[in-house]
């Protein structure tokens, strides 16, 4: 769910992995291994990506985020 809702923030945000790898600092690779569900972040990794993409991290792991989306 919480690798969902962070793609899912990335395309409401016009963003892509790599950008918020660069602002994370970390590779897309990892970045990437998240959003598939295959490694957890770190507290810290993910108060970061709270902090870029500008939401809590409640709101990161919430069920209710992913809605129906046109892509």
């Amino acid at each position: 769910m919480l690798g969902e809702n962070i793609s899912e923030l990335l395309w409401q945000q016009r963003r892509t992995q790599a950008w918020l790898a660069r602002q994370c600092g970390v590779t897309k690779s990892h970045i990437n291994k998240i959003i598939k569900g295959n490694v957890n972040p770190s507290l810290k990794l993910l108060t970061k990506i709270s902090e870029v993409l500008s939401v809590s991290i409640g709101d990161m792991t919430d069920s209710d985020l992913r809605q129906p989306c046109q892509k």
